[in-house]
């Protein structure tokens, strides 16, 4: 009974449609003619063209955008592949980096299609996801997708934006920011206050990732200061317990006066279980985040390193549109700088 009422249904909503050909009978015209007048093409007489336009817009009339794009080849749709968007968060930079993307297509004549990674998703994402004639190009967001994946989607010929990833096929375009000067600023902030014992909290699952890590090791080197595999937090996966990870440290012959996490969403939970630790920030241990998420300028307020998010995604949205107009991508390539934001979790080391 219930495949009947969706049959049903569908039929109605079959007959609701108008069709080319009823604009042509109410204008007067064959299909053909009515078609050129829609799309603007062909020699007509402005009375025909008129007539056309009138029965359609008497109709409601509006082309079937799947027919159209068979025709000519193209979707005008750009696809967007990011990780789980979030309403309302504010411990990432997922919505700046949308809006971004949604500001840099505007005007092209394009719409955006949003992939969104999802753990244990089913069925799951795999590059031939983005082949299948949906979208005319991709701007890939910091996902765990690997470098041959990439690789096989520009090998494919699908116009490509990489974000946050400068290691990228001939034939891509990518939008990064200095990790490692937003690291290295950071390193100095700590070591000018004092600090001696830094950790890096973060896990590497992204080139970005890896690129902060490089730069926080090479940073204590350039200021003297001997690496110490204790207070470096690399987990295989993204940090569950953030409580057990700071009971680790604290509890360490020689424990960490400062810490530098991945990024900001790792920061805030780490404060959190400091607190939970008895452990107060700054008194007694700083933090420093990365990304300047929208949540970091709330009081207390967190000192973390300010990346443009909603830049780099408006430069993807362009840089993609000038991929698709036949520009090189040896120019849809940017480095955008990073700046250290301070403010009130970082503080001298306690005494002693």
């Amino acid at each position: 009974m219930r495949k009947q009422c969706f049959s049903w249904r569908a039929q109605a909503i079959a007959r609701a449609l108008t069709t080319i050909r009823d604009v042509a009978a109410r204008a007067g015209v064959s299909v053909g003619t009515a078609s050129k007048a829609m799309n603007n093409k062909g020699q007509l007489k402005a009375g025909t063209r008129q007539r056309v336009l009138q029965a359609a817009e008497e109709l409601n009339f509006t082309p079937n955008a799947l027919i159209c794009s068979l025709q000519r080849g193209q979707t005008h749709t750009i696809g967007v592949f990011a990780w789980p968007v979030q309403i309302g968060a504010v411990n990432d930079i997922t919505l700046p980096l949308l809006k971004g993307v949604a500001d840099g297509v505007a005007g092209s004549g394009r719409d955006l299609l949003l992939y969104s990674d999802k753990p244990n998703q089913f069925p799951a994402l795999t590059p031939a996801t983005f082949l299948d004639g949906r979208v005319d190009g991709l701007i890939l967001g910091p996902t765990t997708v690997k470098p041959e994946a990439v690789a096989m989607l520009a090998n494919a010929g699908l116009p490509l934006v990489v974000l946050y990833n400068g290691d990228v096929p001939d034939s891509t375009g990518s939008v990064t920011i200095d990790n490692a000067a937003g690291v290295a600023a950071a390193v100095d902030h700590l070591v000018e206050l004092g600090h001696r014992r830094i950790v890096f909290c973060g896990a590497m699952m992204t080139p970005d990732a890896a690129e902060r890590y490089a730069s926080y090791v090479s940073s204590l080197e350039r200021h003297g200061l001997p690496y110490d595999s204790a207070l470096s937090v690399i987990p295989d996966d993204w940090i569950s317990d953030f409580e057990e990870v700071c009971r680790m440290l604290i509890a360490l012959p020689k424990p960490p006066t400062a810490i530098i996490a991945g990024d900001d969403a790792s920061a805030f939970p780490l404060i959190e279980a400091l607190k939970l630790c008895g452990k107060s920030v700054p008194e007694d241990i700083s933090v420093v985040g990365f990304d300047d998420c929208p949540a970091a300028a709330n009081s207390p307020g967190l000192t973390t390193v300010r990346q443009p998010a909603q830049e780099v995604g408006q430069l993807a949205g362009q840089l993609i549109s000038r991929l698709l107009e036949g520009a090189p991508a040896s120019e849809c390539r940017v480095t955008l700088p990073v700046e250290l934001i301070i403010r009130a979790s970082t503080a001298p080391p306690p005494a002693g």
